[in-house]
C-alpha cells in the first residue's frame, strides 16, 4: 500500500509541475496579444519545447539519476544502522559483513548468464533492424553480441582461475 501511495503522490507532483509549466506559457500568450492559446502554441511552443529538450532534459535526467542513487545509498546506510542496533540490543557481536557492508562476490555463472542474454538480445536486434532498415542500422545489434561474448570470455577465464585455485 505504501508503494501505491508513493506512486500516486509522485503522479500528483508531476501533474502539478506540468500545470505550473503551462501557466507561464498561457500568460505569455495573453501578454503578447495572441487571440488564443492555440495560436500561440502553434507559433512559439515548439521552439520553447525544442530548446528545453536540448538543454533541459539531459540536466533533469542527470538530477533524477543522482537523486535516486543518493536516496538508495541513504536507505542502505539506514538499514545498516538499524541492523547494527538490533545486534547491539540483542547483546550479540556485530558480524564484520554487516559492519563493513561487504557485497557478495559475483559467481562465474552470472557472467555466463549475462553473456548468453546479451548475445541473444544482440542477435535479435541485429535481425530485426537489418530486416527493417538495412545492414547499416542493423549492425548496432552487433554491439550487444560483442559485449555478450566478452561476458562469456570473462566467465571462461574466471572458471579457469577457480579451478587453478582448488
Amino acid at each position: 500500500m505504501n508503494k501505491v501511495t508513493n506512486r500516486c503522490s509522485l503522479t500528483a507532483r508531476v501533474l502539478s509541475a506540468m500545470a505550473l509549466l503551462a501557466l507561464p506559457v498561457w500568460a505569455m500568450a495573453e501578454a503578447f496579444g495572441h487571440g488564443s492559446f492555440g495560436e500561440f502554441a502553434n507559433s512559439a511552443l515548439i521552439p520553447i519545447v525544442a530548446i528545453f529538450m536540448v538543454f533541459g532534459a539531459p540536466l533533469i535526467a542527470l538530477v533524477v539519476i543522482v537523486y535516486f542513487v543518493m536516496r538508495g545509498r541513504q536507505r542502505r546506510q539506514q538499514l545498516q544502522k538499524e541492523t547494527i542496533q538490533q545486534f547491539l540490543d540483542a547483546g550479540q557481536q556485530v558480524p564484520d559483513a554487516v559492519l563493513y557492508q561487504q557485497t557478495p562476490e559475483t559467481r562465474p555463472e552470472q557472467y555466463l548468464r549475462q553473456g548468453i542474454v546479451l548475445v541473444g538480445l544482440g542477435a535479435g536486434v541485429f535481425i530485426f533492424l537489418t530486416a527493417l532498415t538495412g545492414i547499416q542500422i542493423g549492425s548496432l545489434g552487433l554491439v550487444f553480441v560483442a559485449v555478450g561474448i566478452a561476458q562469456m570470455i570473462v566467465w571462461k577465464l574466471s572458471k579457469n582461475n577457480g579451478v587453478a585455485r582448488d
